[in-house]
């Protein structure tokens, strides 16, 4: 994520981590739920909050 949206660097690790795992666990219509706390938190665009969701994503394990 630090590496694709370096704007993001005063945001802390752990929240990153936090609203990561988020996306982790969360499926179906809780997801836009999700994506809109993030960007509350976070301040974030959509664009950014669409990179975290599909970091998540891909780093997640079933």
């Amino acid at each position: 994520m630090r590496k694709q949206y370096p704007e993001l660097d005063h945001i802390s690790d752990e929240k990153l981590l936090a609203h990561g795992n988020a996306f982790c666990t969360i499926r179906g219509a809780a997801l836009g739920d999700q994506f809109k706390k993030s960007m509350g938190e976070l301040g974030t665009t959509p664009k950014q909050t669409s990179g975290l969701l599909g970091a998540a994503h891909g780093l997640c394990r079933s």
